[in-house]
């Protein structure tokens, strides 16, 4: 596949763009709905060498790391997934990416962030960025309908349904275009989780272990407003002559929400993701993970609601990290509790609002992280 790299590519509509975008003709058909695409990343993987367990140790000062740099790269995805749109569609993807020139190093490890829906690249530098400092390479891309990545033409971006299948396609075609073959850690923030997971059992040649940051849950808690927009958004956007009264609703709510950082575009896609989630494939996800036993560290703050707190508690369960493996840390940062970390799976809790910990607890999150980075690559789990 020829990669094109570029921070300025044209925005340009195709005919069948505009053919699409006047008639509302998007009655596509997937063509791979069986097997699904975490089995065709495994029949697409290439075998790798392990990679060293030589790591330099974690100090305080690498914590302050500016080593992510922005890069763009043309990715063509969903190919084959329509019946209607068999050639796939094109985006100009956005990414940060701490080794841009270099090549695939297997004695490197390779971390992969999915952020956040609605978010962007920016929602993991944080905590991902001290990793290339410590000798890691670290990606970051922007998810189609957010941030800096585009599709190439409006119909790309309107055709793209923000399914499971559709974003876990575009992730694998993503480091397929940057040559890696594998991934060592991939890290999930909040709704970004339900895809980690996903991908997680793809199996371990092609991602050796899954990192959640403040899982959104498996269970659906919307209330009934919320629930209408998603799947007013979902169902009408189709159809071109209800875009417009679709827009206002996501800047409506988008003011509502204070969401200041974010565009409508931004606002609707988020819609179009949530309202493509089916909580029975995140169950599945969770059960097939733990079964698999593919490592797994999950971190969450637990002074949400008691529903939040409950469904989180059910989650771990299902993952299978009872309550024996969990860290707890106190409103005040302080371990109270420590863990057996000695096994694939890993816990730590905070007496804290789990939305913010990304930024109230960095330091204990990249400590955590690279602690279990460094476990999985010493014990070959």
């Amino acid at each position: 596949m020829i990669v094109l790299q570029t921070s300025i590519l044209p925005r340009f509509i195709s005919f069948r763009g505009v053919f699409r975008l006047l008639t509302g003709c998007r009655s596509f058909t997937n063509l791979n709905a069986s097997p699904t695409v975490c089995r065709n990343i495994i029949q697409s993987s290439t075998a790798v060498r392990c990679y060293s367990t030589t790591l330099i140790k974690l100090k305080t000062g690498d914590l302050s790391s500016s080593s992510l740099h922005e890069r763009y790269i043309v990715v063509l995805t969903s190919v084959g997934h329509w019946e209607d749109v068999p050639e796939g569609v094109l985006f100009d993807v956005g990414y940060l990416d701490s080794h841009p020139a270099g090549q695939y190093n297997p004695r490197q490890p390779t971390i992969v962030g999915i952020h956040d829906i609605p978010g962007t690249h920016g929602d993991l530098i944080d905590v991902l960025e001290p990793f290339a400092k410590l000798g890691c390479r670290v990606v970051i891309p922007n998810f189609p309908g957010f941030g800096t990545t585009h599709g190439s033409s409006r119909s790309d971006e309107t055709i793209f349904q923000h399914t499971l299948e559709e974003r876990g396609q575009f992730l694998a075609d993503f480091v397929a275009n940057l040559g890696i073959p594998r991934i060592e850690l991939l890290v999930g923030l909040r709704s970004g989780c339900h895809l980690a997971l996903w991908l997680g059992c793809a199996g371990r040649k092609i991602i050796k272990a899954v990192a959640l940051i403040s899982p959104s849950g498996h269970k659906e808690a919307r209330t009934a407003r919320l629930s209408f927009l998603i799947q007013n958004i979902r169902n009408l956007w189709d159809y071109p002559l209800y875009r417009i009264w679709l827009r206002g609703m996501a800047c409506i709510e988008k003011k509502n929400k204070g969401h200041k950082n974010l565009t409508v575009r931004d606002e609707i896609s988020a819609f179009r993701c949530h309202g493509s989630i089916d909580y029975n494939e995140i169950n599945a996800a969770l059960l097939t993970l733990a079964g698999n036993n593919v490592p797994r560290c999950i971190i969450y703050g637990q002074a949400d609601s008691d529903d939040g707190k409950n469904i989180l508690e059910h989650y771990s369960s299902l993952l299978s990290v009872p309550a024996s493996l969990f860290s707890e840390y106190d409103e005040n940062s302080k371990l109270i509790k420590s863990g057996d970390h000695s096994g694939t799976a890993w816990g730590v809790k905070f007496e804290k609002d789990s939305f913010n910990l990304i930024h109230t607890e960095k330091s204990i999150l990249v400590k955590t992280l690279w602690d279990f980075l460094n476990h999985i690559r010493k014990t070959g789990s």
